[in-house]
């Protein structure tokens, strides 16, 4: 019966037995067969998982602020001052949707709005008399409704403003004088700053608290 053969002599080059341990012909040791099954496999690679990804979100885009507009002009007030009041500066009230400006109306302002009234009249074709009551109804107050908020607190070194939220009440008060058969209607504006008072004598209190309304509501009375 043939021997397997498991393999040649290192030495001699003889055929060994499967279980051959030395060579029969030189007594070379037979070195150990190593078992493919038994053969250590190369091992995958190890990979830690990552951390989870901390994902920054953006913060909500900020609405931007409403812009500011004018809404409505009131006709010249006298805001009066010194000795029995005698002494009285031109204001117009400018109303936003966020504050209330106060225009100064400096004798040099209104004659250049006299002048202008009085131009315009001219050259839509107005004779003297039209002139005439352009000239004495410039008031200036319209223009304002054409104008930048910034600009008109620039126009006059006395102008200033309030916000509407700083304002606690605005009154009016309407008086009526049989001998010079004239009325006035007194504006009184109370703020987290003070009390300003205004006296009008070419509107009704009507029509100032309809205007002053549109921006204040309820906190005119």
């Amino acid at each position: 019966m043939n021997q397997a053969i498991g393999q040649y002599c290192e030495g001699c080059g003889k055929p060994l037995a499967a279980q051959a341990r030395f060579c029969g012909r030189c007594g070379r040791p037979v070195p150990p067969k190593v078992s493919a099954s038994v053969q250590q496999q190369p091992q995958p690679s190890y990979a830690p998982t990552p951390p989870p990804q901390v994902v920054q979100q953006s913060p909500p885009p900020t609405a931007a602020p409403p812009a500011e507009i004018v809404v409505m002009a009131l006709p010249v007030g006298a805001q009066r001052s010194g000795f029995l009041g005698m002494k009285a500066d031109g204001f117009i009230l400018v109303l936003t949707n966020a504050r209330i400006l106060f225009a100064k109306q400096t004798s040099e302002l209104m004659r250049e709005n006299a002048r202008v009234a009085k131009e315009t009249a001219k050259q839509s074709g107005k004779g003297f008399f039209g002139q005439w009551s352009a000239t004495m109804g410039s008031a200036g107050s319209q223009r304002y409704l054409q104008m930048h908020p910034q600009q008109i607190l620039n126009e006059t070194a006395g102008n200033y403003f309030i916000l509407n939220q700083q304002i606690r009440s605005v009154r009016l008060k309407e008086s009526y004088d049989p001998d010079t058969v004239k009325s006035e209607v007194k504006l009184i504006l109370e703020s987290v700053n003070g009390k300003i008072e205004l006296i009008y004598t070419q509107a009704s209190k009507k029509e100032l608290k309809q205007a002053l309304q549109q921006t204040l509501g309820n906190l005119v009375r």
